[in-house]
Formats: C-alpha cells, structure tokens, sequence
C-alpha cells in the first residue's frame, strides 16, 4: 500500500496511506489542510495510473508475454512522464501557494468515478480484489503492518498480535 507525502497549508506535511485514488481523495477532503487538494488528486489519479500499468506489465513477464510486457512497457514510459509532471505541477503549486487547479474532484461523485475509470486495468484485478489478504499474508504480518491494515479499512487498532489478526481475518472474510 503506497504512502505519499503531500503538503500542508501551513507549510508542514502529512503522509497518507491509500489503496485506492478514491482511499486518498477521502482522506485529502477529510483533512482541509492539504494544500492544493485538486492538484493533490490530480497527481495521485497519475500515481495510481502509471502502478497499475507496472502490476500489468509485471504480471506479463512473469507469464512470459514479452510482447505484452514490451506494449505495457510502453506505456508505462508515457504514465511516468505524466506522473512526474503532475507531481511537478502539485510541487510548484503547493511550495508557491499558488491557485489549485479549478476543478474539485473531491466536491462530486462522477470524478471520483472517472478516477476509478483511468486506474482499472480490464487484465487486472480491480483496486477491492487486489487488496484483500489471505489468511496466510495476514498471520505473517507483523503488529505494526497488522495496525497499518486495519487503520486503513477504519478498524479498532487495540490489541495484541491474536486480537488484530482476529479482527482482520474478520474484515477480510478469511
């Protein structure tokens, strides 16, 4: 699960942690000091473009499709670039306190759809399917990353290492 740094209005920063651009874009308008938050959006529908294509392209190789891994490749070129100038741009808009960008992706829920739309990969598993652990990966985690998986499904932190496990098992329907 990715975490990214993102201004403040204030000048500090704040990370957050998200499986989703729609996980980020909650916390982003849960939280009014994030400086330019439609900038912030903005590059991480980019982030989360450009992960999807490299699962892709990963899964490819790893299936030994190395025409698709080379088309996937590719493409991954192009999301980088436009990764890296969204960034860029959020950057320059946050560190300037320039204007966001005039369009609130947060303030509606058809963008939010349009973000899920540029992340889904028809070959690919969707962000919900890609996130679910087993009971395998779940009993190999640690206190501190069992925390991590139960803060970002919105569940109790309290307990020992049976207790979270217990409660994330639960949650994933394991």
């Amino acid at each position: 699960m990715p975490y990214l740094k993102l201004a403040l209005s204030d000048g500090g920063e704040i990370e957050l942690s998200g499986s989703s651009p729609e996980g980020f874009a909650k916390l982003i308008a849960s939280n009014d000091k994030v400086a330019v938050p439609n900038h912030a959006v903005t590059y991480i529908i980019a982030f989360f473009a450009r992960r999807k294509v490299h699962i892709a392209m990963q899964k490819a190789k790893q299936l030994g499709d190395s025409s698709g891994a080379a088309k996937l490749g590719a493409e991954l070129d192009a999301l980088e670039t436009t990764e890296d100038d969204a960034k860029e741009a959020y950057d320059n808009a946050a560190e300037s306190g320039g204007p966001d960008l005039p369009t609130n992706p947060l303030g509606d829920v058809a963008p939010v759809v349009e973000m899920k739309a540029l992340v889904v990969d028809d070959a690919g598993p969707k962000d919900d399917e890609e996130d679910k652990l087993t009971k395998m990966q779940i009993k190999k985690m640690k206190p501190g990353d069992l925390k991590d998986a139960l803060k970002e499904r919105g569940l109790s932190i309290q307990g020992n290492k049976n207790d979270l496990s217990a409660r994330l098992m639960a949650h994933e329907a394991v």
